[in-house]
């Protein structure tokens, strides 16, 4: 297999983990016979220094033409001025929005040679193995911004399609048949309040539509509080965190 990969070191550790991560690959590449291209571009705050902006346009199409990207990590403390015009996270934001970017997963499994430095029970932490996965194109971050003298907004706003697609991207990546799932958001209070929650536990009811010719992928069965410690349930056949 050949891949071409744009590698965004960005700011920070950003470099270091960039170029630890490539020399993961080229060993992958060496062991079972790929060839993997590697292309440097900047993003983020190095790409303001160089640039004067924290996505440059050379960077975007890279990225558009790769099969694969790599990034390394933005922002620091040379550029945390709040009241910066142009900051490193808006590099993140734009590339994200740009090609689409929306479902953000986060493996969660344990090793044995570190259960003993978790302040969870080691007999609770063994076998755990799941993934967190978090919508990246909606909601605050993209919605409307207004600053006054003393006052300051951000709308929050998601679609069910939005919504949908998240969650469809989740169920696939869990077992087959499909297993109940959760939906963290809001805290229970915030989510009889906030329309956005509404909207979001609205649509488990009638589960989550699978592709054009399949059937659907998986249903809820609860609601995790946002702020809550997590609670970890061990059963023989399966974990999971409400």
């Amino acid at each position: 297999m050949h891949a071409e990969i744009v590698v965004l070191p960005g700011d920070g550790i950003g470099p270091e983990v960039a170029a630890a991560a490539v020399a993961v690959l080229e060993a992958v590449a060496t062991r079972f016979g790929h060839t993997f291209g590697f292309r440097e571009h900047d993003i983020g705050g190095i790409a303001i220094d160089r640039h004067g902006e924290p996505l440059p346009a050379t960077t975007l199409e890279a990225c558009r033409k790769a099969d694969a990207i790599l990034l390394g990590a933005v922002g620091g403390p040379k550029w945390s001025d709040p009241n910066a015009k142009v900051r490193p996270e808006q590099g993140l934001l734009a590339i994200r929005k740009a090609l689409g970017l929306y479902a953000n997963l986060r493996p969660v499994r344990t090793h044995a040679a570190a259960l003993g430095a978790s302040p969870i029970k080691a007999e609770l932490l063994e076998g755990v193995d799941f993934v967190v996965v978090r919508e990246l194109t909606g909601g605050i971050y993209f919605g409307e911004k207004t600053r006054t003298a003393d006052t300051a907004s951000d709308l929050c706003s998601y679609s069910v399609g939005e919504i949908e697609r998240v969650l469809r991207t989740a169920f696939r990546l869990g077992p087959d048949p499909p297993r109940q799932g959760h939906l963290g958001g809001q805290g229970q209070r915030a989510g009889n309040l906030a329309p956005v929650a509404r909207c979001r536990r609205a649509d488990r009811p009638r589960g989550i539509p699978g592709d054009r010719v399949g059937a659907p992928v998986g249903r809820f069965d609860g609601h995790a509080p946002a702020g809550q410690a997590p609670r970890i349930r061990r059963d023989r056949d399966r974990e999971h965190v409400r």
